[in-house]
């Protein structure tokens, strides 16, 4: 009986560990102001389950309370929004996994992914895409060879083709060691605008395949000559894509900090200092205080090593906002200029866990501080 009672207990305790409510949450989105469209929510790595849980919380607040319906995660943008599709239609999780890069394919993503398919099946329309214009995952030959059976420009050849040097450049593996990069881009590009040149969008499918094949035609030796730069370039563009084709609809991002500080200049390293133009000084650039940045950050815990092992994370230095903000005893802690003004740099650990001096309210709109935070179960 003891054995039984202990039994229930536990999968009672288990089932509310899997949908934990974050009071800091509800205080964050109603400090976000009423004019912002597009909110940014970044990690310091990818690999923060715990700064995981917390985003995938205020998503839910921020869909429920404040009626944003787009949540685009840093992975491929035609992958993520082909799985999404296909997973709504089955809630078969490999969909979305198979689209995903591998170390955001976390346990505590499927949390996210029920929440959405709840919202979808009880009539809100919530939609979950990707960001970024590399392969992340093994399926984007599968969804353009379904795209293009609509291609008329094409022989059935030359479709055959593209679809198989497509799937050679999207390889990971050591199979990527063997071929010709340089080939392999020219012979897409090809393709891509000999299709764009005309093909017509009708649906919003087709207006996601036009967006890919935009991606896939652009040639980076003619942008900045800087690879991040251009990466983060048609970051913005597929942005600018959601703005444009759900102008009604109010984008959270999910992705790296990385990606989404709005001003590089005033993060004092030379890797931001020399000419690094991110996706968030696009947004900032663009959507001026329609933007809003939130990073999130470790007091204390672990991540993984570059084996995958957890680590314990370095102690807070003292000019830190993390070591301002540890004195003050508190696991969970939202800071803004606000509330927290500062006349002076200061350094913040919210990029890779190193710490960088920076004017951090130029850097982002606020902050969340975790004490104890934990690193990802992968999955796959």
């Amino acid at each position: 009986m003891t054995k039984y009672l202990f039994g229930l207990l536990f999968l009672f305790d288990y089932s509310f560990s899997q949908n934990i409510n974050y009071p800091i949450n509800k205080n964050i989105a109603t400090s976000i102001p009423n004019e912002v469209k597009i909110v940014g929510l970044g990690d310091p790595t990818h690999q923060e389950s715990t700064i995981t849980k917390y985003r995938i919380d205020l998503i839910k607040e921020l869909v429920q309370e404040k009626d944003f319906s787009i949540i685009a995660i840093e992975g491929n943008f035609y992958e993520i929004y082909h799985g999404f599709k296909s997973f709504l239609q089955t809630k078969d999780y490999s969909y979305i996994e198979k689209a995903m890069y591998s170390q955001l394919n976390a346990d505590i993503m499927i949390e996210l992914y029920d929440f959405l398919y709840e919202q979808n099946k009880n009539g809100k329309t919530v939609l979950f895409t990707g960001f970024d214009v590399h392969f992340s995952g093994s399926v984007f030959s599968t969804y353009l060879k379904e795209d293009l059976k609509k291609v008329n420009s094409l022989s059935a050849e030359e479709k055959e083709d593209f679809v198989n040097i497509v799937e050679k450049g999207s390889h990971t593996d050591l199979r990527a060691l063997l071929r010709n990069n340089k080939k392999v881009r020219t012979k897409i590009r090809y393709y891509s605008k000999r299709i764009l040149e005309t093909f017509n969008p009708v649906s919003i499918d087709d207006k996601y395949f036009v967006q890919a094949l935009t991606v896939l035609s652009y040639d980076p030796e003619k942008l900045s000559g800087d690879s991040d730069n251009n990466r983060d370039f048609m970051m913005a563009k597929n942005v600018g894509f959601l703005r444009k084709n759900f102008a009604d609809s109010k984008i959270i991002l999910f992705g790296s900090s990385s990606h989404l500080v709005k001003s590089p200049k005033d993060i004092y390293t030379p890797g931001y200092l020399n000419n690094r133009y991110p996706l968030g000084w696009y947004l900032n650039e663009t959507f001026s205080s329609e933007y809003y940045f939130i990073a999130y950050s470790a007091l204390s815990g672990n991540k993984l090593s570059m084996f995958n092992k957890p680590v314990e994370i370095d102690k807070v230095i003292d000019n830190s906002i993390e070591g301002f903000i540890s004195k003050e005893g508190k696991r969970e802690n939202f800071i803004t200029s606000q509330k927290y003004p500062l006349k002076n740099t200061i350094h913040s650990r919210l990029l890779g866990h190193t710490f960088y001096n920076m004017n951090l309210w130029n850097v982002v709109d606020g902050l969340v501080l975790i004490g104890n935070v934990e690193p990802f179960r992968i999955i796959r």
